[in-house]
């Protein structure tokens, strides 16, 4: 677990320790929340 949250901390992101049904909850939100404008933009990910 320790491996995990080092490799997390490196991606610049921040371990909480979520339940799944929070970690989907917070998803579900920040893909409603960003979805719209990612998709007005017309965004493509790079091939």
């Amino acid at each position: 677990m320790r491996a995990v949250n080092k490799r997390l901390l490196e991606m610049g992101l921040e371990p909480s320790g979520l339940s799944a049904e929070r970690l989907g909850a917070s998803m579900k939100d920040d893909y409603e929340r960003s979805g719209p404008v990612i998709r007005a933009s017309a965004f493509k990910p790079a091939p």
